[in-house]
């Protein structure tokens, strides 16, 4: 009798496409991965594309253990929704493919959304976060680091042409400045959501590329999600490489789409140690955490 064949294990993130909401189980504390925090990953945009960047992502702690008062599956949009970037599609016309769909974000369209974080100012990455604010029911925060919330109110002007619903006006472009909450680099900010009991971890992290800049982290429990946006890997005249912290360790990365079209899940090297330095951290160990609010 051959012995059998073992299953190999199932990856720990899938491929992203801008088709469908694809899931990730991670187990690491549990015993099982029924049990394990559950990322639900939904591109909105720049998921087969370069351009309208914009990936929501929802995490789902696991269910009570069941009993006699409490024996009913959670609500389909329970957990906590942060969506990442919010762009617009340079080379588009038509407001349908210019902007995001919103209201595939959620079951409950942009409503069911907490949070949204701004990576950078380039109009891919921001360009569609008034629509978000002014024209859907979103009522979540809105964070980006401070460089950025400064630097929003310019780039967001210079749209403000033509015609709504394809240009954004002057007013949806000051609301929604108002609502930016700036976030220091190494700073934890906890999301919540009235159908969660437990928060999301959003921290922020230099990314270079782009004065203020910042790659996203994610955490809930024993799931964690890098969104690297983009960032520099090397140092240039005018910026650093992103901050090489070590992350404790994400059990999904995502990065924007190649130029090729599809969508990449890139090795973030560490960068060079400046001349005669060894770079942040110094040897072994981490640098201090920031604050936490």
């Amino acid at each position: 009798m051959e012995p059998a064949t073992p299953t190999p294990p199932a990856p720990l993130s899938a491929p992203l496409g801008d088709t469908a909401t694809r899931r990730s189980r991670v187990a690491r504390a549990g015993p099982s991965a029924t049990s394990a925090t559950a990322i639900h990953v939904t591109p909105l945009g720049a998921g087969r594309d370069v351009g309208r960047s914009c990936i929501v992502v929802r995490f789902t702690p696991p269910p009570p253990a069941p009993s006699s008062s409490s024996s009913r599956r959670p609500p389909s949009d329970a957990g906590v929704c942060v969506m990442l970037d919010c762009g617009l599609h340079m080379g588009r016309e038509d407001a349908a493919s210019r902007y995001p769909d919103f209201e595939r974000a959620t079951p409950r369209g942009a409503a069911g959304v907490d949070a949204v974080v701004v990576t950078h100012t380039h109009s891919d990455h921001c360009g569609a976060l008034p629509v978000l604010t002014a024209r859907t029911a979103f009522a979540g925060r809105v964070l980006a680091s401070h460089p950025t919330k400064a630097l929003l109110v310019r780039v967001l002007e210079d749209l403000v042409v033509g015609e709504p619903p394809h240009a954004l006006t002057k007013a949806e472009v000051e609301s929604c400045v108002a609502r930016i909450e700036g976030v220091e680099p190494r700073e934890t900010v906890e999301v919540r959501s009235p159908t969660c009991a437990r928060p999301v971890r959003v921290t922020c992290f230099k990314a270079g590329h782009a004065f203020g800049a910042v790659m996203v982290h994610l955490s809930m429990g024993d799931a964690s999600l890098l969104y690297s946006g983009d960032f520099n890997a090397t140092p240039d005249r005018r910026l650093g490489a992103y901050d090489p912290w070590p992350f404790p360790g994400p059990s999904a990365r995502r990065g924007p789409a190649s130029a090729a079209g599809a969508a990449r899940a890139p090795h973030i090297p560490a960068p060079p140690p400046p001349p005669g330095g060894r770079g942040a951290g110094g040897a072994g160990g981490a640098p201090p955490p920031g604050r936490i609010r």
